[in-house]
Formats: structure tokens, C-alpha cells, sequence
């Protein structure tokens, strides 16, 4: 039990760093939202923990229409401002969100047609667009219905795993349960993270493993989820291939 611990320390220490040799404050705080979900679901009930995330998810929206967004990117600034370049990154973002917010009210529902042309205010020194909100980039092409399709699937694998993550008679998650606790942290890490960034290169990729997982996970038998080591006396019960009786086999050099 000890070397199990010592190793999963080492590997969450190796994270760590990893995760801090990026120098990328959207990462940083994905990790953030990470451990606050796995606090959170340890300590509430199921109920508790989707109005919690609804609330969040609501006051998040209320601040910006409030106009409280400008006094969070200057935390953001006087926490992750080391350099004029990281500031320049932080305010580009909220003027991102402002001049496409605007646009989307314009079109809300299937997108605004040809946004690009409204937005060259943004054109960086290379001549592009960086559009580094996923969110965004969503809703400026399929609206708020792109929006919601996008994100129905994460929704229904978050709900299923918080229902999934079984308690005792202290309200807490058992031990066993901690691939649903895990899997919900890292759904949304990997929401909040596209925050702050752009779906290419490995990222649709990933956030496509980050629900497919889970969804394998939660395919099987109650009593299999949380098996531990290896288990040989499972035995797949796979159908029967109704050709393989009549498929020609292979013997030397032409078939038999």
C-alpha cells in the first residue's frame, strides 16, 4: 500500500511539473477547476454538486453581462502579469469576448455570417484572428444551438458520473468510486481549459478521449468499475462470427 501511494505521489508530482514548465495560465487554472471538483464531489451530494456547478456556470455568465469582467482580468493581470505580454494576452481576451458578444447578439441562434469581416480590429501582427475561445468559435459559426449540441454530450456524461460515484453511509464518495470523481474533474478541466484556447492540433482529440472514457467506464457491469488488478476470470461473451463456419481457411499455399 505504501510503494502504491509512493508512486501515485510521483506521478502527481510529475504532473505538476509538467503542467508548470507550460507557463500557460489557462492551464494552470484548468488544473485549479480540476481540484475544486474533486473537492466539491467528495464533500457534496449529488444534488448538491449539479446546483453548485449550475451556479457557477450562471454566475460566471452574470458577471460579464454585469460588466464585473473588468475587475477579474485585473486579478487575472496582477496574478499572471509578470510581462507585458502576458497582459497584452489577458486584455486581447476579454476584448475577444466583448466584440464577439456583441456580434453573436446580432445572430444568436445559427451563428453570425461572415464575422471575420467585423472583426479585423483583432488581426494580430501575423495577419490572423486568433479566436482563442472555443466558446466563442462555436457560437460565431452555429450560434447558440452549436453551442448547446457541442456541449449536450459532456452534460450527460457529468450527470451520469455524479450519480454513478456511490456513497456511504457519511454521504462521501466510497473509495471505489474514485474513476467517476476523477472522470468529472477532468471533463471539466477540459471545458474550462478550452476557455482559454483554440480546438486544434491534439485538442479535439483529447476532448473526444475525455468522453469516450467515461463512457466506456460506465458500460460496465456496476460490480466491474472499480475492479482492481487483474481480473482473469472474466471472459468476454462475444457473438459468434455467423461466416467463420463458412469462411475457406488458409493451409500452405492455397486453401484447403
Amino acid at each position: 500500500e505504501q510503494w502504491r501511494r509512493a508512486r501515485v505521489t510521483a506521478l502527481f508530482g510529475a504532473i505538476f511539473i509538467a503542467l508548470a514548465a507550460t507557463f500557460s495560465r489557462g492551464q494552470w487554472l484548468a488544473a485549479a477547476v480540476m481540484g475544486l471538483s474533486i473537492f466539491a464531489m467528495r464533500r457534496l451530494s449529488p444534488a448538491a454538486f449539479r446546483v453548485l456547478l449550475v451556479a457557477a456556470i450562471v454566475g460566471g455568465v452574470g458577471v460579464k453581462m454585469a460588466g464585473g469582467d473588468t475587475t477579474v482580468v485585473a486579478a487575472l493581470g496582477a496574478l499572471f502579469g509578470s510581462s507585458p505580454a502576458d497582459l497584452s494576452s489577458i486584455e486581447y481576451r476579454k476584448q475577444l469576448l466583448d466584440i464577439s458578444l456583441g456580434l453573436i447578439q446580432q445572430s444568436p441562434w445559427f451563428g453570425v455570417p461572415d464575422y471575420a469581416a467585423q472583426m479585423q480590429s483583432l488581426k494580430q501582427g501575423e495577419g490572423i484572428i486568433d479566436i482563442v475561445n472555443s466558446y466563442v468559435a462555436i457560437m460565431l459559426d452555429a450560434g447558440v444551438v452549436g453551442l448547446a449540441v457541442y456541449l449536450l454530450p459532456f452534460a450527460i456524461v457529468v450527470n451520469r458520473l455524479v450519480v454513478a460515484a456511490r456513497r456511504g453511509v457519511d454521504g462521501r464518495p466510497e473509495p471505489g468510486s474514485r474513476f467517476a470523481v476523477a472522470f468529472v474533474a477532468l471533463i471539466l478541466g477540459c471545458l474550462f481549459a478550452v476557455l482559454t484556447a483554440s480546438t486544434w492540433s491534439v485538442m479535439p482529440m483529447l476532448l473526444t478521449s475525455v468522453v469516450a472514457l467515461p463512457t466506456a467506464w460506465l458500460g460496465l457491469a456496476v460490480e466491474e468499475r472499480n475492479a482492481q488488478g487483474a481480473r482473469a476470470d472474466l471472459e468476454l461473451d462475444l457473438p459468434e462470427d455467423p461466416l467463420r463456419r463458412h469462411r475457406p481457411g488458409w493451409s500452405g499455399g492455397g486453401f484447403p
